[in-house]
């Protein structure tokens, strides 16, 4: 990768992946060691391992992983937060395949 600026959905997906951790830290007392392991490989990992951490984020986007989690107050309730996991897994999903086309 030659600068974080020309890859917008790599960024997108890592922002994404700071606000779970940050609505996460709010709205529950779970605290999300694996989100905090994926954003230092992501910044600071080789391209295979920022692939593989985004990947990883996008299974614990499943309503048996993250979306069990209890999120007191959470604006919207329930459904609102598996919508949030939606999309944090779809933007996990074109940022690993983004990664994956620029090792091939």
């Amino acid at each position: 990768m030659k600068t974080w600026s020309e890859y917008g959905s790599v960024v997108g997906a890592l922002e994404m992946i700071r606000e779970t951790r940050a609505l996460i830290a709010r709205h529950s007392h779970f605290t999300p060691v694996e989100l905090d392991e994926a954003i230092v490989c992501i910044e600071d990992g080789v391209p295979f391992a920022r692939r593989e951490a985004f990947r990883k984020v996008e299974g614990l986007c499943h309503p048996k992983a993250y979306g069990d989690l209890f999120m007191e107050g959470y604006p919207g309730g329930g459904w609102a937060w598996f919508g949030h996991l939606e999309k944090l897994q779809g933007a996990c999903a074109r940022a690993a395949s983004k990664l994956e086309h620029e090792e091939a």
